[in-house]
């Protein structure tokens, strides 16, 4: 049923949501998850981080140590799952990755209180993509 779950990863409440929700379709269909974390190049180093070094020690970027807890957690559910970190915004990163994956549909969190209005992220997605999209 869904061979392809692609993911928003953020440190957001909602995402923990989505991320929840896209482990449970995947482990109910047997398919491959996508973890994807957009961010932007100009963001500051992370503390005590030279300028030169912030793109050369990926494993202490907050990006990837982010997409590695949330992999953990899907490894220990047994779920097949791989990482993107993305350098767009996190419409074109999703929707970039969904449509090189094959995915049958993109899992997002809604930034927006109980559903009344959906976060621009969202709406952009529901728009854009080209496979279902499932906002939680």
């Amino acid at each position: 049923m869904f061979e392809n779950v692609v993911v928003g990863v953020t440190e957001s409440g909602t995402s923990n949501v989505a991320v929840e929700r896209a482990m449970k379709l995947t482990e109910a269909s047997g398919g491959m998850l996508h973890l994807v974390a957009a961010f932007d190049a100009h963001r500051p180093p992370p503390p005590a981080m030279p300028e030169e070094f912030r793109y050369t020690i990926g494993s202490m970027d907050p990006v990837d140590v982010l997409l590695n807890k949330v992999e953990a957690k899907a490894r220990a559910a047994a779920i097949r799952v791989t990482k993107h970190a993305v350098l767009a915004d996190p419409v074109e990163a999703l929707t970039r990755i969904a449509e090189h994956q094959h995915a049958d549909v993109i899992v997002v969190g809604d930034s927006s209180a109980h559903g009344v209005h959906r976060s621009t992220v969202s709406d952009d997605l529901l728009r854009k993509a080209n496979c279902a999209v499932l906002v939680v």
